[in-house]
């Protein structure tokens, strides 16, 4: 049935009640009118159909039974709005995990009916103990349905070694001592905005935590032992976006390994796989994580945004371009040796757009997950190191060239610079060389890396003798030696000194 005809039920002066099925999509005038017993009207349309005032006459003295969710339209629609009472049936909570809804029917479950509600959830003030040292239950995000409760007592949880995942409800203004004590698979956890203070050993030896999400604005305050046990520098804390530099600067919070904002942030994701990096406009917050299979050597980078090099210098080098050295050593006219110079980074912020060149101190694949950094516009930046005779330019790329596109430049590979390479990643630069004087530029196939100063880690003292075998020696300037000088040299991409 579709529709209910006009006077379809007119002056039926002992109708109590009447449903109405999800099929029907018109009423209409009098259909109802005059039905002055009548005292509930269920309906299982979604969206409230055009009636007219004489519709239900009564209505006024009727109560309303509306589809889950659907109240609020009802409300805002004509005649509808005017019954005694519009009615919405309890919403039943979707328990994810078995254990938790038995203990949670078995103890709140006010109805009898086998099911907890929101509503019945939301009249509970206190959970106590109930389940501490409970062993069996894995997730309860629904005790975000428990918006009566002001505080999670002390060891409430405590010992729940298979709690995975838990949302605290808005209202909870303090989390006890010992409340998740020993959750060795805890590994997130959503504190609300309403929390000020959590007690000591409330998070410790919570072994798995990842993440925590905190949406106070104000930090909560917590101890020293609040997270004893729990490595926190290997998680990730999400904070609102205005409040990052609190959390930052305030123990124990700031030990967090990361802290990112909850809201309001963009996430990049920069591999090998990908055709092309483009990005619009500058965006700050942001997380980027840079997946790379390194291998050991000097590799290009060429990045939108500025990397903290304090960061990653533990397991990374970074270094600048200085330029291409070119010698004739026995001043025959023909280039003997080319050198692509470069320089250890020296300051803490890189520049966004801008080639430089890293180095993994452990080959292999990694991901570097920068967190709170600006983007900014993938623009096409270059390096000039131009000589006399010769003009190198290092361009950066954020698309996938191929062996077309790459014809006679230079890229980095297996910490060289090879020419007529067959394909380039984005995120990295290439080299180009022309002569000035329209002559064809004297370069090698591969051209070496070779580092000047500053990404060495000791020098090495040797004698003023002729070097055997295959050893090749430079001076600073990049010019190859027969044997040392006095000072400074550079041994297979090491500075050593001469006494």
């Amino acid at each position: 049935m579709t529709s209910i005809g006009g006077g379809a039920f007119y002056y039926c002066r002992d109708l109590t009640s009447v449903t109405i099925g999800n099929s029907v999509t018109s009423i209409g005038e009098q259909a109802f009118s005059d039905c002055n017993n009548l005292t509930s009207v269920t309906v299982k349309m979604k969206t409230p159909v055009t009636i007219e005032s004489y519709t239900f006459s009564n209505r006024v003295n009727v109560t309303l039974y509306v589809p889950a969710g659907c109240k609020a339209a009802y409300e805002d629609a004509d005649y509808w709005k005017e019954f005694k009472e519009i009615v919405e049936p309890p919403v039943i909570i979707d328990f994810a995990d078995a254990n938790v809804k038995t203990i949670c029917v078995a103890n709140w479950d006010t109805d009898n009916d086998g099911e907890l509600s929101e509503g019945e959830a939301a009249t509970v003030t206190d959970i106590g103990r109930t389940f501490k040292g409970n062993k069996q239950i894995s997730s309860f995000d629904e005790l975000q349905y428990f918006t009566g409760l002001t505080s999670i007592e002390d060891n409430a949880f405590r010992g729940c070694t298979g709690l995975t995942s838990i949302i605290i409800p808005e209202n909870v203004t303090s989390i006890g001592g010992d409340a998740f004590s020993g959750c060795k698979n805890l590994s997130s956890i959503t504190i609300p905005a309403s929390v000020t203070s959590i007690g000591d050993f409330a998070l410790s030896n919570c072994s798995s935590l990842t993440n925590v999400y905190c949406y106070a604005e104000a930090v909560p305050s917590a101890t020293d032992d609040t997270f004893d046990g729990t490595d926190i520098g290997s998680a990730t804390l999400y904070v609102p976006k205005a409040s990052m530099a609190l959390y930052k600067t305030t123990a124990p919070w700031s030990g967090f390994g990361a802290i990112v904002p909850i809201e309001g942030y963009t996430t990049f994701n920069i591999n090998d796989e990908m055709a092309s990096l483009n990005i619009a406009t500058e965006e700050s917050g942001c997380i980027v994580n840079y997946t790379h299979d390194f291998n050991g050597e000097w590799e290009a980078l060429y990045l939108p945004f500025a990397i903290d090099y304090d960061a990653i210098k533990a397991d990374f080098d970074l270094a600048e371009i200085d330029g291409v050295v070119q010698n004739d050593d026995d001043n025959d006219g023909i280039i003997d040796i080319t050198v692509l110079s470069i320089r250890g980074f020296n300051r803490q912020m890189t520049t966004p757009n801008k080639p430089y060149l890293i180095r993994a101190k452990s080959a292999g694949e990694q991901t570097l997950v920068f967190n709170d950094v600006t983007v900014y516009p993938t623009t096409i930046a270059s390096i000039d190191c131009s000589s006399t005779s010769m003009k190198y330019e290092f361009t950066g790329s954020y698309n996938a060239l191929n062996a077309s596109a790459l014809a006679d430049r230079y890229v980095v590979q297996d910490g060289e610079l090879t020419k007529d390479a067959s394909s380039l990643a984005p995120c990295r630069w290439y080299m180009t060389a022309t002569a000035r004087n329209d002559a064809a530029p004297d370069l090698p196939a591969k051209i070496r890396i070779m580092p000047v100063d500053g990404v060495i880690t000791g020098t090495k003292t040797l004698s003023n003798s002729p070097l055997k075998g295959e050893d090749i020696i430079y001076n600073l300037a990049g010019q190859r030696l027969r044997k040392p000088q006095k000072g400074f040299n550079i041994l297979s991409g090491r500075k050593v000194i001469v006494k």
